[in-house]
């Protein structure tokens, strides 16, 4: 669109009002309205030409520093499991006729724990045994039979035909399955006898006990329940950040509220997590130790463990250890990290020097614990750019 110079306008109202002098006087006025509302209108509409919007902080992967040897010795609290846990039952369903452990007590390899009556079970092997031997006396007739019958053929052929001995081998080997069985039915009569005394299977502390004498009891009951007496258990919480550097520990040392002054033999590493709690973001390291002696640890004793690093693993205290992608270099081969000021959101060169390349990453120094620094596309990064820090504790969007 085209617009008038301001002075063509100007000179064309006036030409216009000498032409109508006279009749038209009123034209030159409404002119001269139009001309000044429309250069209004322009001028409003350049002053309202829009504006590009400010760009919006970028969201960095970024971490807060703590010191590497934090982890050099530190305080979990921890609580006590049962190192093996069994529920006992009994296979076959019977009276109990013993139940001599009671609640407390420790119990050995082997050791009976209950009884059941035994007189239907015994009464059922020696039925058996009746069947046995008639089966047996069976298969010495079968065999009497064929026997016979061979020795009838080899004498005089047309005595005895090829039938009759085909169905007294079919005889004897019909007396020989039944024998089998027989015995199989016998050796589960053995077993269900023998199942009718229920002994502890590893030396135990009975923690509860679940039927009382002369009750009947169900096949596949729990009638005790026993915990591993000569082990224990520990398991603790690792937050995130140490879970790398459980293979730099020394030793790990329990104690139990409940027995503060009790020297537990050293614990060893019995399982770790492999998936962090969503709630706290830690790894459960399960311990397991010696049971100590003149004491004894039950299940849910609540303690601590303490933790020592190897002494070659202390070295790496003397800087802080950071990713490999959070450091980068300018042209002079200067090293630098992107540190982000948490009040104000915005990143600044850091100039570090640079050591060893650890398991957790690179050592350096010229950190400080406390400090958030970018860890990942640091080279698209400038001085003084407005960045968003990821939320976790510490840090806000």
């Amino acid at each position: 669109m085209r617009y008038l110079p301001i002075n063509a306008l100007l000179d064309s109202d006036r030409r216009l009002a000498t032409v109508r002098a006279g009749g038209c006087g009123a034209v030159r006025p409404l002119l001269r309205v139009f001309l000044w509302v429309s250069l209004g209108v322009f001028t409003t509409a350049c002053d309202k030409a829009v504006e590009a919007p400010p760009e919006k902080p970028r969201l960095v992967s970024a971490i807060k520093l703590e010191a590497t040897g934090a982890l050099i010795e530190a305080d979990f609290p921890g609580r006590a499991e049962a190192a093996k846990e069994l529920d006992l039952s009994f296979r076959v369903t019977g009276l109990l006729a013993e139940l001599p452990a009671k609640v407390g007590d420790s119990v050995k390899a082997g050791q009976t724990l209950a009884q059941l009556d035994r007189r239907d079970f015994q009464v059922a092997i020696d039925v058996i045994l009746g069947r046995l031997a008639k089966a047996q006396a069976d298969v010495e007739v079968a065999q009497s039979d064929y026997d016979r019958g061979v020795s009838i053929q080899k004498e005089n052929p047309g005595a005895i035909s090829q039938a009759v001995i085909d169905q007294r081998v079919g005889a004897l080997k019909q007396a020989q399955a039944n024998v089998v069985s027989v015995k199989a039915s016998l050796e589960d009569a053995k077993n269900a006898l023998a199942d009718t005394t229920l002994k502890a299977p590893f030396d135990a502390v009975v923690v509860e006990r679940l039927f009382e004498n002369y009750e009947e009891v169900q096949a596949k009951k729990p009638v005790y329940r026993l915990v591993d007496a000569s082990k224990v258990k520990m398991t603790f919480q690792l937050p995130e950040q140490h879970i790398s550097r459980l293979p730099d520990v020394a030793s790990y040392i329990c104690r139990f509220d409940a027995f503060p002054d009790v020297d537990l033999p050293p614990a060893q590493v019995y399982e770790v997590g492999t998936e962090a709690l969503r709630t706290t973001r830690t790894y459960p390291v399960t311990l397991i130790m010696d049971q100590p002696k003149g004491v004894a640890i039950l299940p849910g004793m609540s303690g601590k463990v303490h933790i020592r690093l190897k002494t070659g693993a202390l070295e790496t205290a003397n800087g802080m250890t950071v990713p490999v992608t959070a450091v980068f270099a300018d042209a002079s081969n200067q090293k630098f990290v992107w540190v982000v000021d948490a009040q104000s959101r915005r990143v600044s060169r850091k100039s570090v020097q640079v050591g060893h390349v650890v398991r957790q990453g690179v050592l350096v120094e010229g950190l400080t614990p406390g400090m958030w620094i970018v860890t990942a596309g640091v080279h698209t990064l400038q001085d003084n750019q407005e960045v968003r820090l990821p939320q976790t504790d510490g840090g806000a969007s």
